[in-house]
């Protein structure tokens, strides 16, 4: 007993890059995994501010957040945040000369409440 073994600073090195390779690694296998409606998801709600109250999908379309060019992968990307409570959805009837009807969304006021209490 009382006998230590030290590890050396090359040691410590070699582990830490090891770490480092091991996690980029399980980045890229876990984060295959997250579907692409929750990482569009994702980042609508990081560009939330790009966003008043009121927006639709074509907005989200014409603001060219991430990789969404269709407005089918931006509806999907809405309706995630709507059933996650981020977001609340309303339908607009189509107007007295027809077509179809369309789709508002507005932020869960709760989003924000941090920010406006240190403002």
């Amino acid at each position: 007993m009382g006998h230590f073994n030290q590890v050396t600073v090359e040691s410590a090195r070699k582990a830490e890059a090891w770490c480092d390779y091991l996690a980029a690694h399980a980045l890229r296998i876990y984060g295959s995994a997250i579907s692409p409606e929750l990482r569009n998801a994702k980042l609508i709600l990081e560009n939330c501010h790009r966003f008043t109250d009121g927006f639709t999908a074509r907005d989200v379309l014409r603001a060219r957040v991430g990789n969404m060019r269709k407005v089918d992968a931006v509806r999907m990307a809405l309706n995630e945040l709507v059933e996650s409570g981020h977001l609340k959805m309303l339908k607009i009837d189509a107007g007295a000369r027809g077509g179809r009807p369309s789709y508002q969304y507005h932020w869960n006021p709760e989003l924000f409440m941090d920010s406006k209490k240190a403002a």
